[in-house]
């Protein structure tokens, strides 16, 4: 799992690390929150060969590999990731999702022959 907070912090922390909730769980935590970190703004699955895109408040987009976050125990607060600015935050995190474009060149090389 990969959290995120605003404040541009982030950790890896394996999924074995959580225990299954049953009906009327009441969760577990994920990450160590605090004021200074700011509160959790993205958390999901990835692996370990990932990119991640992180997209701040002032509109800046940084691009960096999960490999280079630390993993670490649910009770961590995080390494940084980024650094935002005064009033800037990070506002969302998606994983990079690589495409095959070979098809898609090799169709529009065929649309200009002659039939």
């Amino acid at each position: 799992m990969l959290f995120v907070t605003a404040g541009g912090y982030g950790k890896r922390t394996r999924l074995g690390a959580f225990n299954p909730q049953g009906r009327g769980g009441q969760g577990v935590r994920g990450m160590r929150v605090t004021a200074e970190r700011g509160p959790v703004v993205a958390a999901f699955t990835v692996a370990d060969d990932d990119d991640v895109l992180l997209f701040s408040s002032a509109g800046h987009l940084i691009r960096t590999p999960v490999s280079e976050i630390s993993e670490q125990g649910r009770g961590a607060t995080g390494v940084r990731v980024t650094s935002v600015g005064d009033g800037d935050t990070v506002v969302a995190v998606a994983r990079v999702l690589e495409t095959d474009t070979a098809p898609a060149a090799e169709a529009a090389e065929g649309d200009g022959e002659e039939h």
